[in-house]
């Protein structure tokens, strides 16, 4: 009998809720057939999703610039020019 990790060791991970935008984007696919895809009768749902999206573009925004800053950050997701000033500080002796 196989254990349940060796099952799951190729599994897909969800997908984060905070990134992908399910309860902007549902609504509004349900409103675009209901009305025949005219974005004029469902402007409430357009304006939501825009909102997630504009939130989601300012974010990413704000996490390039940082990446493109150098400033070293704690976690283990470090670029480039992060991990070679990490490593400068503490040399090889």
């Amino acid at each position: 009998m196989r254990f349940a990790s060796a099952l799951l060791a190729n599994a897909r991970a969800p997908q984060r809720e905070s990134i992908v935008p399910f309860q902007e984007i549902l609504p509004l696919r349900l409103k675009n057939r209901e009305n025949d895809f005219q974005e004029s009768l469902c402007s409430k749902e357009v304006q939501t999703f825009n909102k997630c999206y504009k939130t989601f573009m300012d974010t990413s925004f704000q996490a390039k610039k940082v990446d493109s800053q150098g400033a070293v950050k704690p976690g283990k997701d470090l670029n480039y020019k992060q991990l070679n000033k990490y490593m400068r500080r503490y040399p090889n002796p």
